[in-house]
């Protein structure tokens, strides 16, 4: 991610009230695809065991992975700098909120040209009451419009859960019996359909009809899995199900469904013949629940969601697509807001990057797959019972804003990432100062 040094202005496109049926159709597809709550461990590509994820490590096996990908602690300031490519100190408000005034990647996309479609969990139209802040509620949960999701977040489409229907005692459930609102309509769903599958099968019929009309376009699928409640999948259950059948016997089942559904988008784009115009990207909005331990083949990890450590943050991230080199691997620090500029630059608006804080991670040089790069997260819970703080990274050392510096190991064999206390590596413990400088070139801005 770019070390940015002051406050830059936001994406300098303005919003297209319609996309350009006239687009140019050499333009790459880019399908961006978001996990839920789920660390490196839980996948093969990055040495995981305990769960059979073939499709992504098909994926990894046509594409790059790239071992060394930081995410937010949490969901939604991920989510946030995901949509907005900033760091959270400079437009992160409050929890399950993206001011409508931000620009987005998907507005960037769509005034270039691109037809967008977003499914999944979306839960960015309500900020959450405990911390209260000043909003414009017309444009807010339980007034969130087809015009408002097109025109102030960039989306033609969209099929999502926790968008009007918010917080703990309105949202309805994710997985079974969905509650999923499906451009201006509540969708009617029974028993039997599985909110993940609703959610695939529109970006699979979006993508069909984009590819028919001979339109690029960006399919992003924030998913809900593999997020509590841990139920039976449609692969698993026995009879009936229902959400309020959550155990974390079930979570294993749900990153491997997770993996069917990444399977489904492969073989559409296959089936479609544009695999050679279209990138696909898999990451994850931050580390696995703190109550799941998962198999390694360097040992057990044990996720830490809401922590700055690694095991909060340490995501996959997996590239395929056009020049990409089948099967290569990239060790350079990346943060979430290098996605955003990655998927800018794939659709050719370098102009839009300038005023972010990533970096795009394509077109790779060749000597990009080596560990380099300073990284930097700024990170407040929002009420969360999490402690806020902020950490600059290296490729062997973490130094944070309260002075603890950490050691970075990585596993021998791909590709755990280990944090230990100084004192337990007998290297000198005094802080590096790249890294105190690091830190010190963020204290400057104020938050929001």
């Amino acid at each position: 991610m770019l070390l940015t040094l002051c406050a830059l202005p936001a994406f300098t496109a303005t919003v297209a009230q319609t996309y350009d049926s006239g687009a140019d159709p050499a333009k790459p597809n880019i399908i961006l695809v978001l996990a839920d709550d789920a660390g490196v461990e839980a996948f093969r590509p990055y040495g995981g065991t305990s769960y059979a994820t073939p499709n992504i490590a098909a994926l990894a096996a046509r594409g790059r992975t790239f071992t060394r990908a930081f995410s937010q602690p949490l969901c939604t300031p991920s989510r946030v700098q995901l949509m907005t490519g900033k760091q959270n100190y400079r437009n992160y408000e409050a929890f399950g909120w993206l001011d409508p005034d931000e620009a987005t990647f998907a507005q960037a996309l769509r005034a270039a040209g691109y037809r967008t479609a977003i499914a999944g969990k979306w839960q960015l139209s309500m900020p959450e009451p405990d911390r209260p802040i000043e909003f414009d509620a017309e444009r807010a949960a339980p007034n969130v419009t087809p015009a408002i999701i097109r025109d102030d977040y960039g989306f033609d489409g969209y099929s999502l859960w926790q968008l009007n229907h918010v917080l703990a005692d309105g949202r309805g459930p994710r997985y079974w019996n969905p509650r999923i609102e499906r451009d201006g309509n509540l969708l009617p769903a029974g028993a039997e359909d599985y909110g993940p599958d609703l959610n695939a099968a529109y970006l699979i019929d979006f993508i069909e009809a984009a590819s028919g009309d001979g339109i690029p376009f960006l399919a992003y699928f924030p998913t809900a899995l593999p997020h509590a409640p841990w139920v039976p999948t449609p692969f698993t259950v026995d009879g009936r199900a229902s959400d309020e059948m959550h155990s974390p016997e079930h979570f294993g089942a749900n990153v491997e469904y997770l993996d069917h559904l990444v399977g489904e988008l492969l073989a559409a784009v296959d089936a479609l013949g544009i695999g050679g115009r279209t990138y696909l990207i898999f990451t994850s909005d931050n580390g696995t629940a703190r109550n799941i331990t998962s198999e390694t083949n360097s040992g057990p990890v044990t996720g830490a969601k809401g922590h700055l450590t690694i095991p909060g943050t340490h995501v996959p991230l997996i590239i395929a697509g056009p020049e990409i080199q089948a099967g290569s691997v990239d060790h350079r620090l990346v943060g979430i807001a290098d996605i955003t500029t990655t998927v800018l630059a794939a659709a050719g608006l370098d102009a839009e990057i300038e005023s972010l804080d990533g970096r795009p991670l394509l077109p790779v040089t060749s000597d990009e797959g080596k560990p380099a790069g300073l990284l930097y997260s700024w990170y407040d819970p929002k009420g969360r019972n999490f402690a806020p703080g902020a950490v600059a990274m290296s490729p062997t050392r973490r130094l944070y804003a309260d002075g603890r510096m950490t050691a970075v190991e990585a596993a021998p064999v791909c590709c755990v990432l280990r944090e230990l206390d100084m004192a337990e590596t007998g290297r000198p413990t005094e802080a590096d100062p790249q890294l105190r400088q690091v830190l010190l070139s963020h204290e400057q801005h104020g938050t929001r």
